[in-house]
């Protein structure tokens, strides 16, 4: 049975600030602004302190992108990372930010970064490097078979494929596959070595084949890890209903197919194995769809659906039509945050950068197990509007840095059409709501301490 999911009046309301979160820093005008906090990904403890650190990608920072590995501990700066050569210039590196597993036997997860250069020049496939964030040591640096492949798009760990023991990766490259149709294409890498060990192309023109992808484990009990692609049809074909679709790790035929109803929603763009939806002991898949709902007013409010991997039947839908005015996208993004409400199942958060009256953006935290709201969080109005900012234009687990036993909660503000300062990363408790700490790009990225990449 479908449950469709709304939450009370009382919740959807803007949380107040308390006296006890972290301040706010004073906002300046950018001269180039790097779009800080693009990305997000929890990387483990970089620098050894016991605490977990986290990445941040600025994919525009002047030249060719850049990302920050922060201290949870502290805030400051433990490394930046840079593409390999300074010859490749505006690459947006950093755009996508995934762990990709032990590549290196260290203890420590590295860091995946895709940087989707959108050129069409010779050279300009797109390209996905992975970096230990302990070292910075680049251990792989791959490209994309043609000019504007958007190759490295998506990027996610999937597990040891080859049996090699080593970890393998896959990545996205949703407009590759062809001058004309382009259907897209994804592409599994081997952790070791960084050759090609699989490579999967969508079917239909302009689908956006790897748009969105997530390892969902062995689904069909033959001993290799499966993956879960995304194809939500965003470009010309946006007429279409998207789907998603689990491929096996083995031979790449269709384990299990998600279709959608929904002309031009969007279906698929973004993905989260989290939760238990119907209680068989078994990870489940979150499917996003920003574009769903289009209301009297035109305006794209989205969608969020549930869907047990182990038959395929939509199980539940949740939407924020009560509380978005005007564009929302709410289930831009997704991300798995483990369990916080200590029943043992995995709960998973949900974006909605465009959403509420003055398109300030919010986040959700939804116990995996039954759906219900576990926090909700909204962009900060002290000092002013918070409209147009992007609030939840990334979102991630950010390890326990309060040490209460809860993963925490980091939310990145960045908008993309405006030079303002209000590029921030905002850290939340698991357990409370409070804010903890706020990143922003002028501190960290002039901060003494860092170290440059190791290459």
């Amino acid at each position: 049975m479908l449950a469709l999911l709304c939450w009370p009046a009382a919740a959807q309301e803007s949380r107040v600030a308390d006296p006890a979160d972290a301040l706010l820093p004073q906002w300046k005008p950018l001269e180039h602004p790097s779009h800080f906090a693009a990305a997000l990904c929890y990387v483990g403890d970089a620098d050894g302190d016991g605490t977990g650190d986290l990445a941040v990608g600025g994919p525009t920072h002047p030249g060719n992108g850049r990302v920050w590995i922060v201290s949870g501990t502290t805030g400051a700066c433990i490394r930046k990372l840079s593409p390999p050569s300074e010859a490749l210039r505006h690459i947006r590196f950093g755009k996508s930010l995934a762990a990709v597993g032990d590549l290196d036997g260290d203890g420590l997860t590295e860091l995946g970064v895709g940087a989707p250069s959108a050129s069409e020049e010779p050279g300009y496939t797109g390209f996905v490097g992975a970096f230990s964030p302990r070292g910075g040591a680049l251990r792989v640096w791959l490209a994309g078979e043609n000019p504007g492949d958007l190759f490295g798009s998506s990027v996610c760990s999937l597990g040891d494929l080859d049996r090699d023991g080593v970890p393998d990766f896959a990545v996205g490259a949703p407009q590759g596959s062809g001058w004309n149709e382009k259907p897209g294409y994804v592409r599994v890498h081997s952790g070791k070595d960084g050759s090609i060990l699989r490579t999967w192309r969508g079917t239909r023109p302009e689908e956006g084949f790897g748009t969105a992808l997530c390892a969902v484990g062995d689904v069909d009990s033959d001993g290799s890890p499966d993956l879960a692609i995304g194809a939500p049809c965003p470009y010309g074909a946006s007429a279409r209903p998207g789907r998603v679709v689990v491929l096996s790790g083995v031979d790449g035929h269709v384990v299990r197919e998600f279709p959608s109803t929904r002309r031009g929603g969007r279906f698929g763009y973004s993905l989260c194995s989290s939760g238990d939806l119907n209680a068989d002991g078994k990870r489940d898949l979150i499917i996003g769809e920003p574009g769903e709902l289009m209301a009297s007013d035109g305006a794209f409010k989205g969608a969020v659906h549930g869907w047990p991997i182990s038959d395929g039947v939509e199980i539940r839908r949740s939407d924020p039509q009560r509380w978005l005015a005007g564009f929302g996208e709410y289930g831009t993004a997704l991300h798995d945050l483990g369990d916080i409400d200590a029943d043992n199942v995995a709960d998973y958060l949900v974006s909605c950068p465009k959403g509420g009256a003055e398109a300030q953006g919010a986040v959700w935290a939804y116990s995996g197990r039954t759906g219900e709201e576990l926090q909700f969080q909204q962009a900060p109005t002290e000092g002013g509007s918070a409209g147009g900012w992007y609030y939840g234009e990334s979102i991630s687990r950010a390890g326990d840095i309060d040490r209460d036993g809860v993963n925490d909660i980091a939310v990145g503000m960045c908008s993309w059409y405006s030079p303002a300062e209000r590029q921030w990363v905002l850290i939340y408790s698991g357990k409370s709501g409070r804010r903890l700490a706020v990143y922003q790009e002028r501190e960290i990225d002039a901060d003494p301490t860092s170290a440059p990449a190791a290459r």
